[in-house]
Formats: C-alpha cells, structure tokens, sequence
C-alpha cells in the first residue's frame, strides 16, 4: 500500500501556495509495527506513517481495493479549491490513502474519505480514500438531475430557482471540484467535533442531540428530509451532523463562487431545490452552531474522544428521500415531529449510554 501526507507551503517571495507530497511508503504490516521499537531499519522506513496505520489498522482489517487511487492531479487541485473557499485545511493532517477498509472498530469500506481523531494525541485527520470520481460525479449528477426534472415537470420546483440553474450548477464538478467538496465536507467534522468537545466532558450522543435541539436544527431538517422522523435515534444524530456539514461546504461554495450551491445538500436536496429558503435557514443555523471554531482559529481538539466521520454517497437513501417527497401529503419545510418527540429521541440516546455504562463496569 502506498500512503501520501499533503502538505501545503509557501514561497514568500511570490505569496503562492504550493502542495508537497510528503511519504509515499509502503505500508508497513501489523507485525513491522509490533516490531517497530527493535528494529532502527523499520523505524526509519516507516516512522513517518507508523502511527497512522497503528491507529487505524488492526489484525482483522479486511482492505477493498475494488476503487482506483486518487491521483496527485486530484488531490492537489482539490486542496487548493477547499483552501480558497476557507476549509482550514493547514490545522489539520491530510493524508491520501491506497486502500478502503474496514475492521472491528472501523468501517470505511464504502466511504470517500474520512475525518479521525487519533488516540496517542490531539491531532486531527482528514483522509481521502480511493475512489472513481468521475464516476461518483455521473451518479450525482444523474439523481440531482433527475430530481430537479421531475420537480419541474411537475410543478414543485419553486420559482426562485430554475432548472437551468441547477444544470448550470452541476456542470461545475469536475476532478477537481469534487474531490474538493469532500475536503470541505470532512474539515466540517472537524468543526463541529471541536464544538462538541465543550458539550460536555466526555462527550455523549444525547448532548449532541441537545445541541441541535437547543438550535432549532433538529426540527430545521425535519422539515428538510421528509423520512427524519422514520430513522433510527443514532441515525437521527448521523443525519443532523451529515446536514450540518453539507449546509458548511454548501455555505463557502455559495460565499465564493457567486451564490452557486455546485453540489446540492445530499440528503436535503429535495426540499432545498422547492424551498430554497429553507437552505437559507439551515446556512444561517449552521453559521451560529459553529461559529466559535469558524471564528477562533486557536480553538482545537480538547477531548480524548476518538470519532470516526465518513463522506459517503447513500444513493439508496437518496432515492427513498427523493420517494418520500414526491408524496403530495408532504410539504417542504413540514415538520413529523413535535419538540417533545425530539426531546424523547434525547432521552432514549442518554438511557443508551446509561445501560453502556453499566454493562462496562459489570
């Protein structure tokens, strides 16, 4: 396997950014590392990568190497567009890696990328995984396509918007700005995981849930994702925070690109394209959630908290999104459930980690 750090610098004289490709080694296997502090040869070969592979690769990894790895074109041009846009991308490590895999704590075999917390330090991860991403364009383009014509034809699509517009809009992914887009997506993660950190310590599902709760984001997307209310109480919290960094890459895009969206929210693309007020509110929500890390470029990791998110592109979810908004009964922006509902998915997620708890220390 091989392994690239993307590393960004500056020449001063000319005040230009270039990207360095740092450590293209072969990955060391399980047992190199068991063996790492006896052999000065290993250490040498592999100490600049040991401690990503020891974080994240375990006995039982299985790897998938059915998607094609990101070549520097990709990763270079797309780093550069997520800086531009204002992804902080220089706070954290960036890595570009050969391989999806997966094991018993960790499963990234269908995920884009992935942002990690290592356990040894406080540092944050941003990895891109393999991917044809061209062809990841042509499945988006084609449900969001699709989606926007079927609004149109049948009268949902809201006046504010054209369907020329969101073609327009479309036509703007490229290697380069996809692979972008998934870069500021995870460097999301990387915000609102810093906000979570001072919810609480330690950090627990049912605060996170509080949060968006206490700023009215939970009942926002309720409004925005016609089957919320049918998901699961953990798949609840994923989709809420997925939302949330959809609507902060959504937000730069829109900041500098002359209001262009490129890619639609994924999983509130069906109510945004009839009711694009309510991609107003989810940005201006989202803005005030993170706006401490956004703001307070110091503010960092506190936590020994080690969360795993992933960029992934559920189009089976999509289409059953898509589904459910076509139901005439549904109306954008309609909420299912009542604050007390939202309240109980809270209560229900702290009596989880109650009965986790309890079992542990057994």
């Amino acid at each position: 396997m091989l392994l690239h750090r993307i590393i960004e610098n500056f020449e001063t004289e000319a005040e230009e950014m270039y990207i360095e490709f740092v450590d293209e080694n072969e990955a060391p296997s399980y047992e190199d590392l068991e063996l790492i502090e006896m052999d000065r040869k290993t250490v040498k070969k592999v100490r600049s990568s040991a401690s990503l592979f020891a974080e994240l690769f375990d006995p039982d990894t299985n790897y998938f190497y059915e998607f094609p790895f990101r070549k520097r074109i990709e990763v270079e041009g797309g780093y550069r567009v997520a800086r531009r846009r204002g992804a902080r991308l220089d706070e954290v490590n960036v890595y570009n890696l050969v391989v999806r895999f997966k094991n018993s704590r960790i499963d990234h075999s269908e995920a884009r990328a992935f942002m990690y917390r290592p356990v040894k330090n406080n540092q944050e991860w941003i990895v891109l995984l393999p991917d044809n991403t061209m062809d990841t364009i042509d499945s988006e383009i084609g449900i969001f396509g699709r989606s926007a014509q079927l609004f149109a034809e049948s009268g949902k699509l809201s006046s504010e918007i054209t369907l020329d517009h969101i073609n327009e809009n479309l036509k703007l992914l490229n290697l380069h700005e996809r692979c972008a887009q998934t870069l500021m997506h995870e460097y999301g993660h990387v915000l609102h995981w810093r906000i979570f950190d001072r919810l609480g310590t330690p950090y627990e599902d049912y605060l996170a849930y509080n949060w968006f709760i206490e700023n009215n984001y939970a009942e926002l997307i309720d409004g925005r994702v016609p089957n919320y209310f049918r998901l699961s109480d953990e798949k609840k919290l994923w989709m809420l925070k997925e939302c949330l960094v959809e609507d902060y890459r959504i937000s730069l895009n829109l900041d500098s690109e002359n209001g262009m969206f490129i890619l639609p929210g994924k999983y509130t693309f069906s109510a945004d394209f009839r009711a694009p007020e309510l991609l107003k509110d989810g940005v201006k929500i989202m803005r005030r959630m993170l706006q401490p890390a956004m703001e307070n470029e110091s503010m960092r990791r506190k936590t020994g908290s080690v969360p795993s998110e992933s960029e992934m592109t559920d189009i089976a979810l999509m289409r059953s999104i898509l589904e459910a908004s076509m139901d005439e009964n549904w109306v954008p922006g309609q909420q299912r459930m009542t604050i007390e509902d939202h309240h109980a998915v809270s209560d229900r997620l702290l009596m989880k980690t109650i009965k986790n708890q309890v079992a542990i220390t057994r």
